[in-house]
């Protein structure tokens, strides 16, 4: 869905690929990022809340 969105606003299949590549590995990446962090610093008996602040 996103591929032929993409393609028929660019007018091209594999500019459409591309951009439905990057976003497909971008959405993966923030969700394993989402669940790996807090359980490595759970493993490390480190409080997530503390890596959680803003600097």
């Amino acid at each position: 869905m996103v591929i032929g969105a993409v393609a028929s606003w660019f007018s091209g299949f594999m500019i459409g690929l591309v951009i439905a590549s990057a976003i497909a590995i971008n959405i993966m990446t923030a969700a394993f990022s989402g669940v790996l962090i807090p359980v490595l610093l759970d493993k490390l008996k480190i409080d997530p809340r503390f890596q959680a602040q803003s600097y």
